[in-house]
Protein backbone atom coordinates (compact mmCIF):
# COMPACT_ATOMS: atom_id res chain seq x y z
CA UNK A 1 0.00 0.00 0.00
CA UNK A 2 1.29 3.48 -1.08
CA UNK A 3 1.99 5.86 1.83
CA UNK A 4 0.03 8.50 0.67
CA UNK A 5 -3.03 6.32 0.77
CA UNK A 6 -1.98 4.98 4.25
CA UNK A 7 -1.62 9.19 5.70
CA UNK A 8 -4.98 9.87 3.77
CA UNK A 9 -6.66 7.38 6.05
CA UNK A 10 -5.34 9.59 9.13
CA UNK A 11 -6.31 12.42 7.26
CA UNK A 12 -2.70 13.67 7.72
CA UNK A 13 -2.15 17.30 5.08
CA UNK A 14 0.31 16.98 2.47
CA UNK A 15 2.98 19.08 3.98
CA UNK A 16 3.08 17.19 7.42
CA UNK A 17 3.49 13.89 5.08
CA UNK A 18 6.50 15.28 3.33
CA UNK A 19 7.79 16.21 6.94
CA UNK A 20 6.87 12.19 7.75
CA UNK A 21 8.63 11.02 4.91
CA UNK A 22 11.61 14.10 4.50
CA UNK A 23 12.91 14.60 8.03
CA UNK A 24 11.45 11.45 9.90
CA UNK A 25 12.04 8.50 7.23
CA UNK A 26 14.96 10.59 6.12
CA UNK A 27 13.79 9.37 2.72
CA UNK A 28 14.43 10.79 -1.08
CA UNK A 29 11.77 9.79 -2.65
CA UNK A 30 8.34 11.14 -3.17
CA UNK A 31 5.87 9.89 -0.55
CA UNK A 32 4.00 8.73 -3.62
CA UNK A 33 6.63 6.30 -4.36
CA UNK A 34 7.31 4.81 -1.12
CA UNK A 35 5.08 2.10 0.40
CA UNK A 36 3.97 2.33 4.23
CA UNK A 37 6.19 -0.53 4.46
CA UNK A 38 9.19 0.99 3.64
CA UNK A 39 8.11 4.80 5.58
CA UNK A 40 7.27 2.98 8.92
CA UNK A 41 10.48 0.65 8.74
CA UNK A 42 12.88 4.31 7.92
CA UNK A 43 11.24 6.20 10.69
CA UNK A 44 11.50 3.16 13.00
CA UNK A 45 15.34 2.96 12.37
CA UNK A 46 15.64 6.76 12.34
CA UNK A 47 13.37 7.09 16.40
CA UNK A 48 15.71 3.72 17.51
CA UNK A 49 19.18 5.68 16.49
CA UNK A 50 17.83 8.64 19.33
CA UNK A 51 19.89 8.47 22.32
CA UNK A 52 22.53 5.60 20.80
CA UNK A 53 25.46 8.34 20.60
CA UNK A 54 23.54 11.04 22.54
CA UNK A 55 20.82 13.26 22.68
CA UNK A 56 19.97 13.12 19.12
CA UNK A 57 19.98 10.69 16.02
CA UNK A 58 22.49 12.80 14.11
CA UNK A 59 26.53 11.97 14.95
CA UNK A 60 28.72 14.95 15.10
CA UNK A 61 31.89 15.47 14.35
CA UNK A 62 34.56 16.13 17.52
CA UNK A 63 37.37 16.56 15.74
CA UNK A 64 37.03 18.38 12.89
CA UNK A 65 34.75 18.45 9.56
CA UNK A 66 36.78 16.28 7.28
CA UNK A 67 33.98 13.58 7.25
CA UNK A 68 31.97 15.53 5.67
CA UNK A 69 34.12 16.46 2.61
CA UNK A 70 35.22 12.39 2.33
CA UNK A 71 31.23 11.51 2.34
CA UNK A 72 30.98 13.73 -0.58
CA UNK A 73 34.11 12.31 -2.42
CA UNK A 74 32.25 8.45 -1.59
CA UNK A 75 28.97 9.53 -2.77
CA UNK A 76 30.45 11.22 -6.21
CA UNK A 77 32.90 7.82 -6.86
CA UNK A 78 29.48 5.18 -6.23
CA UNK A 79 27.73 7.95 -8.81
CA UNK A 80 30.84 8.16 -11.50
CA UNK A 81 31.55 11.17 -10.42
CA UNK A 82 34.77 13.19 -10.78
CA UNK A 83 36.05 14.76 -7.60
CA UNK A 84 39.22 17.27 -8.16
CA UNK A 85 41.59 17.80 -4.98
CA UNK A 86 43.51 20.90 -4.51
CA UNK A 87 42.75 22.43 -7.95
CA UNK A 88 40.26 24.95 -9.12
CA UNK A 89 38.21 25.14 -12.25
CA UNK A 90 39.61 27.25 -14.78
CA UNK A 91 36.64 25.74 -17.41
CA UNK A 92 34.39 23.78 -18.44
CA UNK A 93 34.55 21.74 -22.08
CA UNK A 94 30.67 22.51 -23.93
CA UNK A 95 29.62 20.38 -26.92
CA UNK A 96 26.65 21.31 -28.84
CA UNK A 97 23.87 18.40 -29.65
CA UNK A 98 20.92 18.19 -31.14
CA UNK A 99 18.19 16.83 -28.04
CA UNK A 100 15.02 16.17 -28.34
CA UNK A 101 12.71 17.33 -30.21
CA UNK A 102 15.28 19.12 -32.12
CA UNK A 103 16.14 21.42 -29.35
CA UNK A 104 20.26 22.15 -29.03
CA UNK A 105 21.69 21.39 -26.12
CA UNK A 106 24.46 22.13 -24.07
CA UNK A 107 26.78 19.02 -22.60
CA UNK A 108 29.48 19.27 -20.39
CA UNK A 109 32.05 17.44 -21.83
CA UNK A 110 35.34 17.77 -19.87
CA UNK A 111 36.81 20.16 -17.57
CA UNK A 112 39.87 21.95 -17.35
CA UNK A 113 41.52 23.05 -14.04
CA UNK A 114 43.61 25.89 -12.87
CA UNK A 115 47.01 23.39 -13.54
CA UNK A 116 45.46 23.64 -17.82
CA UNK A 117 44.83 19.55 -17.47
CA UNK A 118 41.43 18.68 -18.85
CA UNK A 119 39.48 15.83 -16.80
CA UNK A 120 37.29 14.22 -20.04
CA UNK A 121 33.37 13.15 -18.74
CA UNK A 122 32.53 10.02 -20.09
CA UNK A 123 29.03 10.10 -21.84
Amino acid sequence: MSSVLTFNLFQLPSRLQDLVIYALALLSSPAEEVTTKEAMEAVYRHLAALGHYGHTALLAPTYGIGEVSQSFCRIAAVNGGIYILKRGIRGLLIEDRMGEQGHNQCHCVGIVDTEDKVAIIPC
